[in-house]
C-alpha cells in the first residue's frame, strides 16, 4: 500500500502538500487498522461467551444433581 501511496504523492501531489498528504493517508491507515482490530476483539469476546453459555449449560445438570 505504501509504495502506491508514495508514487501518487511524488507523481500528483505538489510538493507543498506532500507531507499533509502522507500524515492524512497515516492517518487513515491508522483508523483501519484499529477497525480491524475492534473487530476481531468483538469477534473473540462472541466467541468466548457462546463457549461459555454451551459450558454452563452442560455443567448446570450436574450442578442441580449435587444440590438435590
Amino acid at each position: 500500500m505504501w509504495p502506491v501511496l508514495q508514487t501518487i504523492n511524488y507523481t500528483l501531489v505538489s510538493e507543498k502538500n506532500r507531507v499533509p498528504f502522507v500524515g492524512m493517508c497515516s492517518l487513515l491507515w491508522t483508523c483501519f487498522l484499529a477497525y480491524m482490530k475492534q473487530l476481531e476483539a468483538q469477534k473473540l469476546a462472541k466467541k468466548q461467551a457462546t463457549m461459555k453459555v454451551s459450558a454452563d449449560q452442560t455443567a448446570s445438570p450436574h450442578y442441580v444433581l449435587l444440590l438435590q
